[in-house]
């Protein structure tokens, strides 16, 4: 049995890398995009690992998480790209599995552009600012 599951684990494993190699360019166009600090491999690294989750269809991607934090439980969707409306319908299948998760919210970030639509699936829209401090080293 423990040998089955072990197969079984090591084929998703294996479709998780392929289904992210086939996604590449948009992973690391979204990666180019926020500016993250990750690169694709790590990404991998963490979907393999069973840190993040890896969500596809045909041609759009989301990467979801699992946080807890002293007040609660957050899925956290890091990093997403592809087409808008894929997106949103992969979100939708996120929201499902951080439900069964138990999670007590969902968080996400984007570009500001994203914000209405965000607003009408129900999240409160909060601005986000990121200082390089390579690039502004000298910033007050």
């Amino acid at each position: 049995m423990l040998q089955a599951v072990q197969q079984l684990e090591s084929h998703i494993v294996s479709e998780i890398k392929r289904d992210m190699e086939r996604l590449r360019q948009e992973v690391e166009a979204s990666l180019n995009f926020t500016d993250s600090g990750y690169v694709f491999e790590e990404l991998v690294e963490l979907a393999e690992s069973g840190q993040w989750q890896w969500w596809s269809d045909d041609a759009s991607f989301c990467m979801s998480c699992i946080t807890d934090t002293p007040k609660r439980k957050v899925c956290y969707i890091p990093i997403a790209g592809g087409k808008l409306e894929d997106v949103l319908a992969i979100h939708d299948r996120i929201k499902e599995f951080a439900i069964a998760q138990d999670a007590d919210c969902m968080a996400c970030g984007g570009r500001l552009g994203w914000a209405k639509m965000m607003k009408a699936r129900g999240y409160r829209v909060y601005s986000e600012c990121v200082l390089d401090l390579r690039e502004n080293q000298n910033a007050n």
